[in-house]
C-alpha cells in the first residue's frame, strides 16, 4: 500500500521536476494549478475511502456479493462526481488562477493546463475509488500494478511530449489522461474476471449502499478539503512574500511530500485492517495491530527524513537554482523534525476511520489547519516577519497538535487499559 500511494503521488512530483526543467513560471504556473486541482479533487476520497470501509467490513463478514455491489455503487458515484467537477473546472479556471493572485506568463500557462488536466478527472476518481475497493477486500497487489503501469506509461509520455515535443504543461496533461484510461481498461479486465471475493457481475447499484458510502466518505472528504483549502491559503500567502518565496516554498513542499506519500500507504494499510477486524468482531486486536504500522512508519518515514537531513542536495530534483534552494533549506530541515507526529496523524486517523470514525479525524483536521496553522502564519509572516521560515514553524506547530488529539482519541478507545474496564 506504502508503494502504491508513492507511485500516485510520485507522479505529481515528476511533473514538478520536469516543470522545473521548462522554466521558472511553468513551475510556479504547475504548483499554482496542482493545488488548486488537488483541493477539487480530494472528493474521490468519498468514494475511495467509503468504498474501501464497507468493503473491508463486508470482507469481515465474508459476504463476497455485498462486496460486489459495494464496488458497482462506488463506481457510479465517482463517475457522477468527477464528471461533475469536470465541467466545474472547464468553466471557472481563468477566475481560479486570478483568485490565487497569479497573472502573467503564469496565469497564461496554467489556464489551459488545469483545463487539461480535468479532462481526466472521470477516469481519475474511477481508478481511485475502485483500487479502495481492493484495497478494502485486503488485495493490494492489484492497485500497484495497475498504478505502477499507469505512472510508468506517464512517465513515458511526459518526457516525449512535454520536453522531447516541446509541449510543455499541455503534454503533461495529455500524458496523464492517457495514462489514467490505460489503468482502468487494466483494471476492468480484472474485476470482471473476479479477483478473489471481489468481483464485478451485472449492473445493479444500490441506493442504500451510495447513502452508506456518502455517510462514512463524506467526513473523509471533507477533512481533504480541509486541508487542500487551507493549504490554498498558504499558497495564497507565500505568493505575497515573491516568486523566489513561492519557488522555495514549492521545493521544501515536494521534498517533504516524498516522505509523506509513503505515510498515506501506512494510513491505508491501518484503515484495511482496522476495517477487518471491526467487521469480523475482533476489535480487542485493533490497538496491537495499529501499534505494530505505527512502530513501521516512524521506521520508514523517520529513516528518510533523517536521509534528507544528511542530504540536503535532494531539492536539486526540484529545482538548480542556487538562490531558490538556500531560501528553501531552513525550512526543510525544521519540517523534517515534524515527520513523526506526522506519522502518528496518518497511522491512526486510518486506524480510526476503519472502525468507522471518520468525523473525528475530520474536526482534528480542521481545527489544526484553519484555526492552528493559518493564524499563527499570519502572526509569524505578516506580524514578526519571519518569511517563509514562519510558514514551517506554524505547520510544525499544527502537526504536534493532531498528533496529541489522534493519539489520545485512539488510545482512550483502544488500549488494553481501557478496554478491559
Amino acid at each position: 500500500m506504502a508503494a502504491e500511494q508513492t507511485l500516485l503521488y510520485g507522479v505529481i512530483l515528476f511533473d514538478a521536476v520536469v516543470a522545473g526543467q521548462l522554466g521558472v513560471d511553468p513551475l510556479a504556473a504547475q504548483v499554482v494549478v496542482a493545488r488548486l486541482v488537488a483541493m477539487i479533487t480530494v472528493l474521490f476520497q468519498i468514494t475511495a475511502i467509503g468504498g474501501s470501509i464497507l468493503v473491508a467490513q463486508a470482507v469481515g463478514r465474508g459476504d463476497g456479493q455485498d462486496a460486489g455491489l459495494i464496488l458497482r455503487s462506488a463506481s457510479l458515484l465517482s463517475l457522477s462526481i468527477g464528471f461533475a467537477l469536470m465541467l466545474l473546472l472547464q468553466a471557472f479556471s481563468p477566475q481560479l488562477m486570478s483568485l490565487m493572485g497569479v497573472s502573467g506568463a503564469v496565469g497564461q500557462l496554467g489556464t489551459p493546463y488545469m483545463r487539461a488536466l480535468a479532462l481526466a478527472l472521470p477516469l481519475q476518481f474511477l481508478l481511485l475509488s475502485a483500487n479502495g475497493c481492493l484495497r478494502g477486500a485486503g488485495d493490494a497487489r492489484r492497485p500497484l500494478l495497475v498504478m505502477g503501469l499507469a505512472n510508468g506509461l506517464h512517465v513515458v509520455l511526459a518526457l516525449l511530449l512535454a520536453l522531447a515535443q516541446g509541449a510543455g504543461l499541455t503534454g503533461l496533461a495529455l500524458a496523464h489522461f492517457v495514462s489514467r484510461a490505460a489503468g482502468i481498461l487494466l483494471l476492468a479486465h480484472w474485476l470482471w474476471r473476479g479477483t478473489g471475493v471481489l468481483r464485478w457481475r451485472g449492473w445493479r447499484t444500490s441506493r442504500r449502499t451510495m447513502r452508506d458510502l456518502l455517510r462514512l466518505g463524506t467526513p473523509v472528504g471533507l477533512e481533504q478539503l480541509a486541508i487542500r483549502g487551507a493549504q490554498l491559503l498558504q499558497l495564497r500567502l507565500v505568493t505575497e512574500l515573491g516568486v523566489a518565496a513561492l519557488a522555495a516554498w514549492a521545493v521544501t513542499t515536494h521534498t517533504l511530500a516524498i516522505i509523506l506519500m509513503l505515510g498515506l500507504g501506512f494510513l491505508l494499510a491501518a484503515l484495511t485492517v482496522t476495517g477487518q477486524l471491526t467487521g469480523a468482531g475482533q476489535t480487542e486486536l485493533i490497538y496491537r495491530s495499529a501499534w505494530q504500522l505505527q512502530r513501521q512508519a516512524w521506521l520508514v518515514l523517520g529513516g528518510l527524513a533523517l536521509l534528507f537531513l544528511a542530504w540536503p542536495d535532494v531539492t536539486r530534483l526540484f529545482s538548480g537554482d542556487d538562490v531558490v534552494r538556500a531560501a528553501a533549506l531552513p525550512g526543510l530541515r525544521l519540517i523534517l523534525l515534524a515527520v513523526p507526529l506526522e506519522a502518528i496523524n496518518q497511522v491512526l486517523t486510518g486506524a480510526l476511520r476503519g472502525a468507522g470514525d471518520t468525523r473525528y479525524p475530520m474536526w482534528v483536521t480542521i481545527v489544526g489547519h484553519w484555526l492552528v496553522s493559518l493564524p499563527l502564519i499570519v502572526l509569524f509572516t505578516n506580524v514578526l516577519g519571519w518569511g517563509l521560515n514562519g510558514v514551517w514553524s506554524a505547520m510544525f506547530l499544527q502537526m504536534l497538535l493532531r498528533a496529541l488529539a489522534t493519539g489520545g482519541r485512539f488510545w482512550r478507545r483502544y488500549h488494553p487499559r481501557y478496554t478491559s474496564v
